[in-house]
This record gives structure tokens, sequence and C-alpha cells, in this order.
């Protein structure tokens, strides 16, 4: 609920968005919030995953946490600001320089939203988490709505983005049982920081090469390129995360509680892979043929330039969706170090292929995330062997029937998109009818095949089901 709430207000805000900030503001906000994101992944030196996962939290630890953010988000922050003009000077923008320096704000308040909400996190206090994540990001939408509407285009998305902080902040200490926890203490550093190196680290190289295409994009080809880049990856992660930001939100605790207590994630985790497949790969391959009219419908004609880029990305998502959030997993397991290994090795060459293709265009660096995926995977898979005893067979079975389901929910597009290109309709009631066949296909190939889904539906529909039957027997 939380993570599709959010969703909500980020596609509204996206769509509305795109049609007032021109591909090249938006790449200058790209390249703005990919420092303060990147600076923001050294601030929290795996104190989240600290606060989450230790089977023996004590007050002490809390405020140790607490204090050790205070120190490095004020640091940080400080010192994102004090760089601004050296920043600046090397994209040869002044005006980018402005924007990181009110960026830069955030940093003051972040040590009260990211401590409560790990701690939110670790006892399971969705509702409050729902409250924040809601707050935060509708003012976001709100203020950067308004602001570019009025003419302010990347400016108006960094203040959006400093607004969210400060809510975020807000709401949090709103949530809060007791301040007590939040007077800063530094003295049990050396148990944190030394939980906290390796996945800190992890997080560091995880951020750099998320934001990295963003970094290296902008200086190489150009703002208007960061934004087109951003905007099909954006399209992509938007229909991959329909159904994985949902129970993503509710691993890593559930993850954690299983294995303090003892119990075997195996089967667990092949029951996410094939739940979270099952979802994410028929979205992914019905954007990527229909990837002409979504744009053109969400985004409008100006985001043309991401039509191509889009089936590329999804294929990679695709490839790294037969071991989704493995990471967590490894960080659930105490395997911190093994984390780090996977992380250097994967973004180190996703780095590397758009460091080189960056020379060539856009469709060179989108595809060599094909190859970095299918890298990724492989390093998955031996891990998860190791420590889970999965296989890569298992792997497969667990997502096969996700990939049959996949086929039958766009063998209808096919047959919907060859009557509209001779029909004169409207992009919108195009898209809706491809769309209406696509997810009747999609609930029949989950019945047919049985795929496990089935059994989640019949879950979500029993209460209702059984309702339903008491106020026929009433009447």
């Amino acid at each position: 609920m939380n993570r599709y709430a959010v969703m909500a207000i980020s596609v509204v805000a996206t769509l509305t968005l795109a049609r007032l900030v021109s591909p090249a503001e938006t790449g200058l906000f790209s390249v703005t919030a990919s420092v303060i994101f990147m600076a923001q992944a050294v601030r929290e030196v795996g104190i989240v995953e600290f606060l989450m996962q230790d089977r023996d939290l004590t007050s002490e630890k809390i405020r140790t946490a607490f204090g050790i953010t205070i120190v490095m988000s004020w640091s940080l922050g400080g010192a994102i600001f004090l760089s601004r003009g050296w920043i600046a000077d090397g994209y040869g923008t002044p005006e980018l320089g402005y924007m990181i320096g009110l960026a830069s704000i955030s940093f003051l308040v972040a040590p009260i939203s990211s401590t409560t909400m790990a701690l939110l996190n670790r006892n399971m206090e969705f509702g409050k988490l729902l409250r924040i994540s809601i707050s935060a990001n509708l003012v976001n939408a709100v203020v950067s709505i308004a602001l570019t509407s009025m003419g302010f285009g990347a400016t108006g998305l960094t203040i959006g983005l400093v607004a969210m902080g400060v809510t975020s902040a807000a709401v949090a200490s709103l949530a809060l049982h007791s301040w007590d926890h939040f007077i800063p203490s530094l003295s049990a550093w050396r148990q944190i920081l030394g939980f906290g190196a390796y996945v800190s680290v992890t997080n560091i190289i995880n951020e750099i090469a998320v934001r990295a295409p963003n970094l290296i994009i902008g200086r190489g080809l150009g703002y208007a390129s960061v934004g087109i880049y951003n905007r099909a990856s954006g399209t992509v992660g938007l229909f991959g995360d329909l159904v994985g930001s949902a129970i993503q939100a509710v691993t890593f605790p559930t993850f954690a509680r299983m294995h303090r207590a003892g119990e075997d994630l195996r089967r667990p985790y092949l029951k996410i892979v094939a739940l979270m497949t099952g979802v994410a790969f028929p979205a992914l391959t019905l954007v990527s043929v229909t990837a002409e009219p979504v744009i053109e419908a969400l985004l409008g004609h100006q985001w043309s330039a991401t039509v191509p880029l889009i089936p590329y990305l999804a294929a990679a998502t695709m490839i790294e969706g037969f071991a989704p959030m493995s990471a967590l997993v490894f960080t659930v397991l105490g395997q911190v170090s093994q984390r780090l290994r996977m992380t250097l090795l994967i973004r180190g060459a996703q780095i590397a292929s758009i460091l080189f293709f960056v020379h060539f265009d856009l469709a060179w660096i989108v595809i060599a995330q094909i190859g970095c995926a299918v890298l990724g995977l492989l390093l998955n898979v031996l891990a998860l062997r190791r420590f889970l005893q999965i296989r890569i067979q298992d792997l497969f079975m667990a997502s096969a029937r996700s990939v049959l389901l996949a086929m039958v929910t766009v063998a209808p597009v096919f047959a919907m998109q060859a009557w509209w290109s001779g029909a004169n309709d409207s992009v919108f009631v195009t898209l809706a009818l491809t769309y209406s066949a696509a997810g009747a296909a999609w609930l029949i190939g989950v019945a047919a095949l049985r795929h496990p889904f089935a059994r989640e539906i019949s879950t979500i529909l029993h209460p209702l089901r059984a309702k339903a039957m008491r106020l026929t027997g009433r009447k």
C-alpha cells in the first residue's frame, strides 16, 4: 500500500512535469539530484541496515546511530555546499552550482527522517511509514508542479526536492514513540561503523552506479540526453516496480525477523522470485511492445527519443529480475563483505561500459546494460547457491511460469496494435483498449498456468467473496 500510494503520486507528478519541463531542464535537475543522492549514500554509512537487523538493539545504539548520522549529514552537506562552484565549473553551468547549494539544505534535517524510518521499518509499522512517504512525496509534487508552471524549471524541481526532505523529517518526528532515543551519542560507534563499513561502501558504489549515467552523460552528451535517459529508465522502472516495490518494502524486515528466529530463507526467497516475476515480466514485456503510444500518451511528443531505449532497458531489468533483491538477502544474512565484492564487480562493469559508450550515443549505453545484467545474474546465482543452496535451475523453475505469462499477456497486444495502425482513434483510447486486453490476458494466464500469483489473488478476494455471500444470504 505504501509503495503504490507513493507510485500513484509519482506518476501524476511525472505526467504533469513532463509537459512543463524540457529534457534539458530535466537533465540539469538530474545532475543536481545525482550529486546530492551520492552524498546521502555516504551519509548513511550502513546505519539503516544496522538498526533493522541488529538482534540486540539498545537505546544507546539508537542514540549512537543518530549521533553518527548528524555528524555525517552536516559534514557532507557543508562539503557539498562549499564545492558547488567547482562542480558547476566542471559542467560549465553556473546555475548548477546554485541548485546544488540549494539542495544541500536537505542534509540539515536528514538525520531525523532516516533514523526514525529505519526504526519504523524494523518494527514493521507500515502505517506510519505510509503517512511519511505520502506526505513527503505529495509536498514534492505540489511544490515542483507549482514552481515549474511559473517558469522556474530545474530550480523549481530542486526546491521541491528540499521541501520533500523537510516534510519527511517533520512527519517522521510526529511518529516517534519517544524522543529519548534521539539524544545524540557516539558511545557505540565502533560496533555500528564496524558493520556499516562494508554496507556503506556497498551503498556508495550502488548509488554511484545509479547516478553515474546522469553525471557522465551530462558531461559527455549534454543535459537533454540526461533527461531522455532518465525518462526512459523511469518509465521502465515504473512498470518493473508494479509489485516489486510493494514486496521489497516488507521483505527486508520480514527476512530480518526470520533470520533472527533462525528460520530458513530458501523457500521464502523462491516464492518472492515467482511473485515478483509474475508481474514484472509481463509488465516489462508489455511496455517494450507499446513504448511508442505509452510515451506519446504519458509524456508527450518532446520525449519521443526515449522510445527506442525502452526495450533494451526492459530486457536488462528482466534479466536482473531472475534473482531479485539478492543484496537485501545477503545483508540480512550478515554477508556484507560478499555483497560488497559483488557490487564492486557489477557496478564497476556498468560504469566502465558507460564511460566507454558515452563517446557514441545513448543507444549503445543502454544496450551495454544488458551485458552487465547478465554478469550480475551470474554472480548472484553463485552467491545464492553458497548461502541459500539455490541453484540457477531453481531460479528458472521459480520464474518459468512468469515467462509464459508474459507471452500470454502480450499476445492480444500485437493484434490490437495492428488494428490501431489502421484506425484514427486517439492514442489514449487505443492505449486503454490495448492495456485492458493485456490485463484480461494476464488474469486468464494466471489461472490457466496456475501461477503462484493465483493463490495470492484468491487470498485477497476470499474476504470479499465471503462478505458478498453473507449480503446475498441476508437478502
